[in-house]
């Protein structure tokens, strides 16, 4: 790569920029610093309710570039204007439903509907799945929103997950990172 300085007619000088470092230039300026949001959503302090945050502060621990990690206290319409900036959007969050502890679900919205009970461990006005559909009718939906549920066992005051959501929480874990693989892939595919 090299850059040379050449007087032009008028004798001002310009650069000449050989192919090989224009190409490099238009990758560098075409990639986004951090195009994917983990959203992770919970209370430390209420047990397996904070399995949300507990898994976005493992994944800032991985340092990927491309990833901004935001920790929420509840499922607001804050969330909303987080991440709109962003492509990809990952919220995890702690789920009440009728199976074993630890379990996952995911969906990816669109062209799942998130079931509006399955995420309604906030005692506040917005649960999830009317935060999703108050930003699909704003138009504000990311062009990919993936989320991961961890159906929880105890909500009792104190820190600390409980064995079963602990498992399932390194599942997600396991998920995403094999998630974002496929898309650096894809991305480079893309680009080449």
């Amino acid at each position: 790569m090299s850059v040379t300085e050449t007087p032009d007619d008028t004798g001002i000088a310009t650069l000449t920029v050989t192919q090989k470092l224009k190409s490099f230039i238009q990758k560098c300026l075409m990639v986004k610093t951090k195009t994917i949001l983990i959203a992770g959503i919970g209370n430390d302090y209420r047990s397996d309710d904070g399995v949300g945050r507990v898994i976005a502060r493992k994944i800032r621990e991985w340092q990927d570039p491309r990833i901004d990690i935001r920790l929420f206290d509840r499922s607001g319409i804050e969330l909303i204007s987080e991440w709109k900036a962003f492509e990809q959007v990952y919220v995890i969050d702690a789920v009440m439903a009728d199976v074993q502890p630890g379990h996952v679900f995911r969906f990816t919205v669109p062209p799942e509907e998130l079931p509006p009970t399955l995420f309604c461990t906030s005692t506040h006005a917005f649960n999830l799945a009317d935060v999703i559909r108050l930003a699909g009718t704003l138009n504000y939906l990311p062009r990919e929103l993936v989320i991961y549920g961890i159906a929880i066992q105890n909500v009792e005051h104190g820190a600390g997950l409980t064995p079963p959501v602990q498992d399932g929480a390194q599942t997600v874990l396991q998920r995403i990172s094999g998630e974002l693989k496929i898309s650096v892939l894809q991305e480079e595919k893309h680009h080449a």
